[in-house]
């Protein structure tokens, strides 16, 4: 028996955080004396998680000066994030009328996120989406986060899923590629951060906006 379920990225897909997050790395930048980046250069850095973000955040404005620094940098980071998560942040239009209608046909949803749980949970919570998801897995709880095929695959055996059951939503090259190493079909939206997302060769169903998502889930599983 099939057990249709979603596993959605969170950043660029469900919620619009960059602005969130513009704001928190240059303040974080201006304390080590570096010069701020624009809202288009922080939005190309959202994806892979706080450590990588902030690793080349610093290469773009004067350079990597240890592994400590980075690490300084990512936790002054996520620790005024985590005080104001979602001062700008929003839901993409129609995201929550998605996963209503969705639960409502009892397709199963979960989050596939490389955000940490610390800022994760807080994001949910205010916009009261955690209801919705059976599973949350965060990139700093997981030993392979997105692009490592592992992401899914240790979700899917968590919830005890067959490659056919799963779809994965996202906006970025880490969640197409993750899908496509784990054999599960892939919806890669436009509307996020990602804007090279279209050339990817794994490219699989494509949505321009989140009311595109459920006529891509239709094709997928009623086809």
């Amino acid at each position: 028996m099939r057990n249709p379920t979603v596993f959605f990225d969170l950043d660029g897909t469900l919620i619009d955080s960059v602005h969130d997050v513009h704001l928190c790395l240059n303040s974080v930048l201006e304390e080590y004396g570096r010069k701020e980046l624009s809202l288009a250069v922080v939005t190309s850095l959202v994806g892979g998680g706080a450590q990588i973000m902030t690793h080349r955040a610093l290469e773009m404005t004067g350079g990597v000066q240890s592994k400590n620094q980075v690490r300084d940098v990512a936790e002054e980071f996520l620790c005024l994030y985590r005080k104001n998560p979602v001062r700008l942040s929003k839901i993409f239009p129609g995201g929550t009328n998605l996963l209503e209608s969705l639960q409502s046909e009892n397709v199963q949803l979960a989050i596939c996120t490389n955000k940490p749980r610390l800022t994760t949970d807080p994001v949910l919570a205010y916009f009261n989406l955690d209801k919705y998801f059976s599973l949350v897995r965060c990139g700093d709880e997981v030993p392979h986060q997105k692009p490592d095929r592992r992401h899914i695959t240790d979700m899917m055996a968590e919830m005890g899923l067959k490659t056919r059951d799963v779809v994965m939503v996202g906006d970025s090259h880490n969640d197409i590629c993750a899908a496509h190493g784990a054999k599960v079909r892939s919806i890669a939206v436009t509307y996020g951060y990602d804007k090279s997302i279209l050339t990817l060769p794994e490219l699989d169903l494509v949505a321009h906006s989140i009311a595109d998502i459920k006529d891509q889930l239709s094709e997928v599983w009623f086809a």
